[in-house]
């Protein structure tokens, strides 16, 4: 048996009664035991619901940065692509400019001279040129404005006029 006693009070604070509870122990842990149940299985479904909704919010996340990865590499794949196309395009074109400069067992038949010729780019505006035309000996040095691409351009417009003119 489980005894509990509980005062009542009067309104002026004087204990005027005692009640005493009794019951049996094993129905008090029964009942203890009942509430304790109930409140983890609150708890549980509480933390439950919690894990889920992190879970789902997780997935959500992975999933984004997944999409974004994706993206991400097929943007740098298609920049890479792009560049590789652009330097072939130039290594062509570097190919071309060097088949317009003079040939250099001509030049040095002539000349005692070396030719450095390393554009900053891959094609530029900077060229030689030299041209005999039997009676006379003909060299240039030239500085075409600009880099690249359009330097490239220029020098093969100066190397055409060049060979035009003569």
């Amino acid at each position: 048996w489980l005894s509990a006693f509980s005062p009542i009070y009067s309104s002026t604070g004087e204990v005027v009664a005692v009640v005493q509870v009794d019951e049996q122990f094993n129905s008090f842990i029964e009942r203890v035991r009942q509430a304790l149940l109930s409140e983890l299985f609150i708890v549980l479904i509480v933390f439950l619901i919690v894990v889920v909704m992190l879970f789902r919010n997780v997935s959500r996340h992975m999933r984004r940065e997944d999409l974004f990865k994706q993206r991400l590499e097929f943007q740098t794949n298609l920049i890479n692509k792009k560049n590789q196309d652009i330097t072939d395009s130039l290594r062509s074109a570097e190919h071309i400019q060097k088949t317009l400069l003079p040939d250099m067992n001509e030049v040095e038949q002539y000349f005692e001279s070396a030719v450095l010729f390393l554009p900053r780019d891959i094609v530029g505006g900077d060229f030689f040129w030299f041209k005999n035309t039997g009676r006379y000996l003909y060299a240039a040095v030239a500085d075409c404005t600009g880099h690249g691409v359009p330097g490239g351009f220029m020098s093969m417009i100066g190397q055409t006029a060049l060979n035009d003119i003569l």
